[in-house]
């Protein structure tokens, strides 16, 4: 079993990677905040057009959890029976 080695960085070099990443978490935060501007205007444009994309997304959602990555072992038309009967 390989042991990882810890790695000691001086305060110095703490510091600079401790900017670095917080500017990485800044910047994905800005990009949800972006994301939900985007969703909230679309709303209010497109409205029950986007509950009908999220529902179209979760179907594919549902398929691609069945795909077992093995051609012809992947069977959908089952699953979509099965998912049918218990709606």
């Amino acid at each position: 079993m390989e042991v990882m080695t810890q790695l000691r960085f001086s305060n110095s070099e703490y510091e600079k990677a401790s900017e670095f990443l917080k500017g990485a978490i800044e910047f994905e935060a800005r990009i949800l905040e972006s994301g939900l501007t985007i969703r909230e205007q679309s709303k209010e444009v497109y409205g029950h057009l986007l509950d009908i994309r999220m529902s179209l997304v979760a179907v594919a959602n549902e398929l691609f959890k069945v795909k077992s990555g093995i051609p012809g072992k992947t069977k959908v038309i089952i699953y979509l029976a099965k998912l049918m009967a218990t709606s």
